[in-house]
């Protein structure tokens, strides 16, 4: 997915980074993350799609959603 991502110009870094990025930041959230803390899921995954996805090339073609 980082791939077509990157291939369509979205991403801030190379695959790989952002791969290594994510991890990090999801496996560490466990250690973390209270469902009643500062952060939603929802904003939580909003975070980490500003570090790594390049807002000015959105996605698409008015297709369906995709991560890309």
């Amino acid at each position: 997915m980082l791939e077509d991502c990157a291939s369509q110009g979205r991403l801030r870094c190379e695959p790989l980074a952002a791969s290594h990025v994510l991890h990090g930041a999801i496996m560490g959230a466990m250690t973390w993350f209270s469902p009643s803390g500062r952060y939603s899921v929802a904003q939580y995954a909003d975070i980490l799609a500003e570090l790594v996805l390049d807002p000015d090339h959105p996605p698409g073609d008015g297709g369906p959603a995709r991560a890309c």
